[in-house]
């Protein structure tokens, strides 16, 4: 079995290869090929792969710049790129916080602009798939996930994609971490738009017991990175980016206050762990210490043990269990999957976040029961918001992407909607699609 990694040069590939590594016998892996434009990055990150334990194995690797070279013969392939890169990015968060509004790289007007760079060349890379491994499964991790993989699955003829996003099982691992129990999480959404609201332990939900305990353990209020309060009221543990929704005015503060945006520091960290490859260092132990300090960056420090090189642990877990799942092992993850009747109020071709019972080649969401208006409310205008987004980017259309925009939540206003697009567009002309509306 071959796998395929589009992006391969991107930094968190190591993990998903160690985890790979972990299971070449068990899911019969014989090769795996990583593609990438950048040949610096794919180089620098190939000391990385070469230095890891189980490296050297019966198994082939390939390193390729060419996307059809990776694909051709593969059963899986994993898509996570970053059209544009780090510079992009800025400007994802630059161009809208200048204008006192959160860019965020997944669901606010950041993610619009990474999506609109970001899924022509998806849907590239499903075509290819579709000509050169018929009967290939497309893991998506590139952001904005939940948009990246409905408009594949809809716009594409690749109809075998499904989408990963890691915060979900971070938030039952340190759930896990701290009761020291096997857990599963009743959980519904979007992506990066969704709420815990049962956490089951042999058949019993213990999600009160744990809201009764938050005033008495400060750890476990910062495991869930929201004020105690809140979350009584809420009565749910919302995912982790919930947080520029309903602190939004306090993220923008703080953003301002430490002066640097998200994509500047990782950036800033980028930039030092390749100098340091490229000048020789010791390529596990400087990649090590780099994926240690930017992640518990990310989420909290409680959370951050679990994302490390070893056997099944956070990034690469989920991934692996889709494999196994698709592979025959029977099992329930977590996914970005087509929506089909799980959630009544959604379109069957949305793609929804929810546990996911998978088979071999099965993906069924499980249907989450009954949603509170609240959520109901958030889900349906997010929703909204990126069925727009996918339609104004394949109809290459200035208007639909404008009124797309000003669907965000974050922005909520035409003219708002209009200065940030005509400057995405602007700033990022290399990249960002031809409008057919002209600019104005």
């Amino acid at each position: 079995m071959k796998i395929a990694i589009i992006g391969g040069g991107g930094t968190r590939t190591p993990i998903l290869v160690r985890g790979l590594l972990t299971r070449v016998k068990a899911l019969g892996i014989e090769e795996i090929s990583l593609m990438d434009l950048d040949p610096q990055r794919i180089y620098l990150i190939r000391k990385v792969i070469e230095a890891l334990p189980q490296y050297g194995s019966q198994l082939l690797f390939s390193y390729e710049d060419d996307s059809r070279k990776a694909i051709e013969g593969a059963s899986f392939v994993f898509l996570t790129i970053r059209a544009g890169g780090e510079e992009m990015r800025i400007k994802d968060e630059r161009i809208p916080l200048a204008l006192g509004i959160l860019g965020q790289e997944t669901t606010g007007p950041g993610g619009f602009a990474m999506a609109c760079r970001t899924l022509p060349q998806a849907l590239k890379i499903a075509r290819e798939t579709v000509e050169l491994a018929k009967d290939a499964w497309l893991i998506n991790f590139t952001n904005p996930a939940g948009i990246i993989t409905q408009g594949l699955l809809n716009f594409s003829p690749l109809k075998r994609v499904v989408g990963i996003c890691d915060a979900p099982v971070s938030l039952r691992k340190g759930l896990e971490g701290y009761l020291n129990e096997e857990i599963f999480l009743d959980y519904f959404g979007l992506n990066h738009c969704g709420w815990t609201k049962g956490v089951w332990v042999r058949g019993n939900n213990i999600l009160p017991s744990i809201l009764e305990k938050l005033k008495g353990f400060p750890r476990l209020e910062k495991l869930l990175g929201f004020p105690v309060d809140f979350i009584h009221s809420l009565g749910m543990i919302p995912n982790p980016y919930l947080k520029y929704h309903y602190f939004q005015q306090e993220a923008v503060e703080e953003l301002m206050a430490k002066g640097a945006t998200r994509g500047e520091v990782v950036k800033e960290e980028n930039d030092t762990l390749f100098s340091a490859l490229r000048a020789g260092a010791d390529p596990l132990s400087t990649y090590l210490d780099y994926i240690n300090k930017r992640e518990s960056a990310i989420t909290n420090s409680e959370f951050a043990q679990n994302r490390n090189l070893n056997e099944g642990e956070g990034y690469s877990e989920v991934a692996l269990s889709v494999l196994e799942g698709l592979l025959g092992k029977k099992s329930v993850v977590i996914l970005n999957s087509r929506n089909s009747s799980s959630v009544p109020f959604l379109s069957p071709q949305d793609v929804v976040e929810l546990p996911c019972y998978l088979d071999k080649d099965l993906v069924r969401p499980l249907a989450p029961g009954e949603i509170r208006d609240d959520c109901l409310s958030m889900l349906l205008r997010v929703k909204l918001y990126e069925r727009a987004t996918i339609q104004g980017i394949v109809e290459d259309s200035y208007e639909q992407l404008l009124y797309a925009l000003s669907l965000n939540p974050w922005i909520s206003s035409y003219h708002l909607a209009k200065k940030i697009l005509d400057r995405f567009a602007a700033e990022q002309s290399i990249f960002f699609p031809p409008m057919k509306g002209g600019l104005s």
